[in-house]
């Protein structure tokens, strides 16, 4: 069912015709469409005559709503849960305790390979060199700080917990007793048909042949209804411990498959990622891996925190964590928490490791690209000079990291007008980067970037754009060649034409990119979402709305069932959207999206983020809308991005 059928019907059911469609949109989707339980809410609303408040009443009282039957005379006269009861309550047990854990999950593409993945895993989490662990040698002196070694070790692994029966072989051993303890692919796939042959389940395979599974949301909504409390934490853990036993480090692999966890990961509940630190540390190689780092900063500081506690603050795992933590604050722009900490961290290196270790110095440099967003422009080239002389002593000119000092250097002297020196650095970068790693390699692109926003500070636009489309066709044929990473928008040559009014050349190079993104990675791929994102910038600056809605519409759609609804690519095409709707005079779709997204933002970043502030002034929409005919980087923003120096 469309939602335009969707919203037809729950009109008809309840005899109400709004003047705006704002509530009965956000009405069918929390009930993800379903033809029953949209009928239901018709005839409570036609009792009740308000449709304006039945979703706030629905979100306090979803389970008595969804049980209660329609009224009679209408087409259904059974409610939306009895139907569940009849199909779910004939599943098989095991079945059903599968679907209890996949209540858990995100409701779209789940892997057919997590299960694979992680009874073969045996369900147990990472503990690798990437976690955080307590060497052997340092426990004695640790447990002595504690009334008892059970208290230190609860830390770290939950089956010490005093409930039992959430320990983590408790809940392991469930696992086994539901999937098995070897991975059988008959028996999970009569688990599967007993499932999807009650309607409870579809599958689907993608164009690599991959099968994945859907649940409907309001499906997942009624299992969860039917658990008490304490049974809803536990079968969190399950879904938890599943998820753990299949997140394993990328060994210079694409990150596809983390991508592929990211929105069940995002799905948990924090307490569940937050059971201990080998979770946290689990949880958090998937947000790094797919740049959520909103999510990551709680994972870090718990880390953090405990580490503190254990280990005491001048550990190298404790220094460990809190360096991990600066570099996701400092992605997620909250400064003075981050330069207060890696200043912390550059002392305790500088005390412990001194000022020519490697670490000291990698600690330094992170220091400099924070201050760097804090316009300190004076210190950073100082200590970017300093980083630069010790690269030089130590590792030698031709070593990849002086070479990456010297680049970072340059780009700070161009922040500070000093164009000749930054050019010939950076002209030197280009040539050693040829020499040494060849003409396909992906840092020469970064340099090329790098010296034409040195350019274009000269005015030099005919070089620039020469470069860019030098830079843009390497990536293509290195991408081409090893089908990694997407074309990113520094590589992208359209800013440039577009500040030149070449807009018919910026569109072509765009579609060109969309379209070798959608051969070699496919429609689902986030590379192919940005490059469409892109797409529909370009598109909007021309005025094009009508395709530019679609596009941006088909973006949201994508990062909402690969990413989940809280990551910030997800909640800036949103923003977009908005944007683009309010440019098309849809002021009340896009009023709701401004909502939407401030609320995420308000959860995420908190009130006083500048990216929240953007979005709470009353004339969001009207500046919007003002921007239109303005230059389209203004209002409609390119996906977020970590800066790595």
């Amino acid at each position: 069912m469309t939602q335009r059928e969707a919203i037809d019907l729950l009109h008809k059911a309840s005899g109400v015709t709004p003047s705006s469609n704002y509530n009965s949109v956000a009405i069918v989707r929390e009930l993800g469409m379903w033809a029953l339980a949209i009928t239901q809410a018709g005839a409570y609303i036609s009792r009740t005559q308000r449709l304006d408040t039945y979703f706030a009443t629905f979100q306090m009282h979803r389970d008595k709503l969804m049980r209660e039957a329609s009224l009679k005379g209408r087409n259904y006269e059974g409610s939306t849960y009895t139907a569940f009861d009849l199909s779910f309550g004939l599943l098989p047990k095991n079945a059903q305790e599968l679907m209890k854990i996949c209540a858990f999950l995100h409701h779209s593409s789940i892997p057919q390979a997590l299960f694979e993945r992680s009874v073969s895993s045996g369900f147990r989490v990472y503990t690798g060199s990437e976690s955080y662990s307590l060497p052997g040698t340092v426990l004695t002196p640790i447990i002595t700080r504690f009334r008892s070694a059970k208290l230190l070790l609860a830390s770290f692994f939950p089956f010490f917990s005093p409930r039992e029966q959430n320990s983590e072989a408790a809940i392991i051993s469930s696992l086994e007793g539901i999937l098995g303890s070897e991975w059988v692919v008959f028996s999970f796939q009569t688990l599967i048909d007993s499932i999807a042959q009650k309607s409870l389940m579809d599958t689907f395979t993608d164009s690599n042949g991959e099968c994945f599974y859907n649940v409907h949301p309001l499906v997942q909504k009624y299992i969860q209804d039917l658990l008490e409390e304490g049974d809803q934490h536990r079968y969190a853990l399950l879904a938890g411990q599943l998820l753990l036993g299949a997140i394993r480090p990328l060994r210079g692999e694409s990150n596809i498959w983390h991508r592929q966890l990211s929105s069940h990961v995002d799905n948990l509940p924090l307490e569940v990622k937050l059971v201990n630190i080998s979770h946290a540390s689990a949880f958090a190689m998937v947000y790094r891996s797919t740049g959520n780092w909103y999510a990551l900063q709680p994972l870090y500081q718990y880390c953090y925190s405990q580490l503190c506690a254990l280990l005491g603050p001048r550990h190298p795992d404790t220094v460990k964590a809190m360096n991990s933590l600066a570099n996701t604050l400092t992605v997620c722009r909250q400064l003075d928490m981050v330069e207060k900490m890696e200043r912390e961290v550059l002392t305790l290196r500088m005390e412990i490791l001194g000022p020519r270790h490697p670490d000291t110095i990698s600690v330094m440099n992170n220091l400099a690209a924070i201050l760097t967003g804090r316009f300190q422009l004076d210190e950073v080239e100082r200590m970017e000079r300093e980083v630069l002389t010790l690269q030089m002593e130590i590792l030698g000119p031709r070593h990849p990291d002086t070479i990456s000092a010297m680049n970072n250097l340059a780009a700070t002297l161009t922040g500070r007008g000093q164009l000749d020196e930054a050019e010939r650095m950076e002209r030197e970068v280009l040539t050693l980067q040829m020499e040494i790693l060849g003409p396909r390699h992906l840092d020469k692109i970064s340099a090329m970037n790098n010296l034409t926003a040195t350019l274009t500070g000269r005015g030099q636009l005919d070089e620039v754009e020469r470069m860019k489309r030098m830079a843009l066709a390497l990536k293509m044929r290195i991408l081409e060649l090893r089908f990694s990473d997407g074309v990113s928008a520094m590589d992208d040559p359209a800013p440039t034409l577009t500040d030149r009014g070449q807009l018919d050349e910026a569109e072509r190079m765009e579609r060109e990119v969309l379209t070798l993104l959608m051969e070699i990675l496919g429609p689902r791929h986030p590379d192919t979402a940005s490059a469409m994102n892109n797409l529909a910038a370009i598109l909007a600056g021309r005025g094009q709305l009508e395709e530019a809605e679609k596009m941006e519409r088909e973006v949201l759609t994508l990062r909402m069932e690969i990413l989940g609804p809280r990551h910030p690519n997800t909640v800036l095409a949103m923003y977009n959207l908005a944007a683009i709707l309010a440019g098309r005079g849809q002021q009340a779709e896009a009023e709701k999206l401004r909502q939407e997204v401030l609320t995420l933002r308000m959860e995420i970043l908190g009130p006083q983020h500048p990216d929240t502030v953007s979005v709470r002034h009353i004339d969001f929409l009207d500046r919007l809308v003002g921007s239109v005919t303005r230059r389209l980087s203004l209002w409609l923003r390119p996906d977020e991005a970590c800066w790595t120096r």
